[in-house]
């Protein structure tokens, strides 16, 4: 048997077959585009929660301030 026999037999398998493969790659290729979004994600998430914190922290420490020298000029 030569290969176009072969090929004649399996007309309807060879796109099958390829078709199959093209999407296992293309799947796979999705899914480490999406998990390397998911960590780019996590990295600006945390450093979001970082800034917000420091800025609390900031808040938190001018009130303090102020409300000591309230404090100050009622007695």
């Amino acid at each position: 048997m030569n290969v176009s026999d072969l090929f004649k037999k399996n007309f309807v398998l060879v796109p099958v077959i390829a078709s199959v493969i093209v999407g296992t790659f293309t799947g796979v290729k999705y899914i480490v585009s999406l998990t390397e979004t998911i960590n780019k994600n996590k990295a600006e998430i945390s450093i979001i929660n970082d800034t917000h914190l420091l800025n609390f922290k900031t808040y938190i420490g001018q009130l303090n301030t102020n409300q000591n020298a309230i404090m100050l000029g009622i007695e």
